[in-house]
């Protein structure tokens, strides 16, 4: 079981590299592409996904 462990832990740290790395190779174009796509990610959750008067 401690190798299963192990396993996971080193397989995330290298996923959050892998992370890190894209995000170091973004274009500025690419960062505003992302940056909007977050954006709208976040108000379309800030708004629901169904109107106030059904809550």
């Amino acid at each position: 079981m401690d190798n299963f462990w192990y396993t996971l832990s080193t397989w995330l740290m290298a996923k959050k590299n892998d992370g890190w790395l894209w995000f170091n190779a973004l274009s500025r174009q690419e960062w505003l592409i992302l940056l909007a796509l977050v954006t709208l990610l976040g108000f379309s959750c800030m708004r629901g996904y169904g109107s106030r008067h059904n809550y």
